[in-house]
């Protein structure tokens, strides 16, 4: 199934209501050395930080560095399949460790300590804390913003 989500501005965006957290998982830790972030704080620093925040967040989102697809380098379409293999175990009840490390081998063809020190994957998750962190200071979703 694909999804596109439309552009939205959020002009006010705790009108919804929150998920709820597990108490049992930590939150998800987003602050990391990047320039987009070093950017963000000195930002914050500003005497009118507001604008300087949305400004960068801005760029941010219009640069080649926000994840604006999850299928838009091989590495992405990689994680994907192994998504869709995680789905199709769990739903045979087959979801153990060795399933999960079988999976990883089968499509990165690495196990996944390898995988979790690779390039890619190191990269991808950068990017992808520093385009959740920027959508939340803009607080609009660009256009297209698609997920397979």
């Amino acid at each position: 199934m694909r999804v596109v989500l439309s552009c939205v501005a959020v002009s006010d965006p705790l009108s919804a209501a929150p998920v709820a957290q597990d108490p049992s998982l930590g939150p998800i830790q987003l602050a990391q050395s990047t320039d987009f972030q070093k950017l963000l704080a000195t930002a914050a620093a500003a005497s009118d930080p507001r604008p300087a925040l949305v400004a960068a967040s801005a760029n941010f989102i219009a640069s080649p560095k926000f994840i604006a697809s999850t299928s838009a380098t091989p590495f992405q379409k990689q994680v994907n399949t192994l998504g869709s293999i995680f789905d199709t175990l769990e739903d045979a009840g087959i979801f153990d460790l060795k399933a999960v490390a079988s999976a990883v081998k089968q499509v990165f063809d690495h196990v996944p300590s390898d995988v979790a020190k690779s390039a890619d994957f190191i990269a991808l998750v950068e990017a992808l804390k520093d385009s959740i962190t920027a959508i939340k200071f803009v607080q609009v979703l660009p256009c297209p913003l698609s997920i397979p």
